[in-house]
Formats: C-alpha cells, structure tokens, sequence
C-alpha cells in the first residue's frame, strides 16, 4: 500500500506558481516569513526544491525586491561547490540563481561548464544534461556567455551524443535566439 504520508512532488512547483499569482496579496509578517521559508528552503536544499528552484528564488525576489543579497551569497555557495569538484547539479544550483542574482556569476563557472562540454567522455549521460542545463541558464543571464557558449552547443546537436545533452542544447539554443534577437546576429552564435 502506498504511502499516504509521502509528499507528491507534483505539488511544490504547483503552489509556487499559486504563490506567486497570489503574492501581491500577501502583507506583512506573512510576507516576510514566507520570503525567509523559501530562502531556507533554497539554501538546504530541501527535498523538492531542486525541480522548481528557479521558481522558488523568482518568488522570494518578487517578495523583496529591493533584497537580493540572499541570492548572490547561495550562487556563491553553488559555484565555489561547483569549482571545487562538485557535481553538475552545483553548476545547475549557481546557474539558476544567477537568473535572479544582482550580482554577476563567476566567469570561470562558465569555463567549467565549457570545458566539462568538451570533453563528454568523462561524464554520464545524466550529468551531460545537467552541465548543458547550466549553461543555458548562464546564457540567459549574459549575452556574452550566449556568444561563448552557443557554437558548442551548436556541435552538441551534430555530434553522436545521448538524448538529454542533445535536447537541452536545442532549448538553450532556442532560449538564446529568443532573448538576443534583436541585440545581435543569430549568425554570429553559430
């Protein structure tokens, strides 16, 4: 028999769009608790969060968004965990706060992820994807990683490799061409 105390991981990212939606109602102490709640909740990475992180950081900068140090002090804390030989899901980690981060990601975060990208041997397919994801996600945030990045994720989409890393470089690529038309030349991407 099931579980019935087991949570549906269906349900956070649902009530965070609820949330959000709601959010210019939401005053006072409540307000700022919930802000706290989620920023706990990105910080120790609790169960369920990682699969709407980005959602969970954009409602707590929507909550104060004159307050965003929250958010450049947990992409510092993804990045160095990154750098240090941390798994892509650190890179993910970092890369999605920078979306709502002031301050700028660390440039060599980008280099990591470039460099990992080059050599596909040395990952599995899981962890690929994830190093793809990342960079995507940096690519939104600067059009400058957009131009570093797109020609090799480019040579994902041509190259022999498994599904995920394939897929997450055409939406990144579909992602940059989106957010830089009218800022630069497609061409000049690939």
């Amino acid at each position: 028999m099931q579980d019935l105390k087991s949570r549906d991981s269906r349900l956070l990212p649902l009530t965070i769009e609820l949330l959000s939606s709601w959010s210019s109602w939401i005053v006072g102490a409540e307000r700022v608790e919930l802000r706290a709640h989620l920023i706990r909740a990105l910080g120790t990475a609790q169960e369920g969060v990682d699969s709407c992180r980005i959602d969970c950081a954009a409602l707590a900068a929507q909550l104060d968004p004159d307050n965003l140090k929250w958010a450049d002090e947990l992409m510092q804390i993804y990045t160095r965990g990154a750098l240090s030989g941390g798994g892509a899901a650190e890179a993910v980690g970092a890369a999605d706060l920078a979306l709502v981060a002031a301050a700028p990601p660390a440039p060599r975060l980008l280099q990591l992820l470039l460099t990992r990208l080059q050599q596909p041997a040395d990952m599995d397919e899981e962890s690929e994807g994830l190093t793809v994801v990342a960079i995507g996600r940096l690519c939104v945030r600067s059009s400058a990683a957009a131009a570093a990045a797109a020609p090799l994720l480019a040579r994902c989409l041509a190259a022999p490799r498994p599904l995920a890393p394939r897929v997450n470089a055409l939406l990144a690529l579909t992602d940059i061409c989106a957010r830089y038309v009218h800022t630069a030349p497609i061409e000049s991407f690939t």
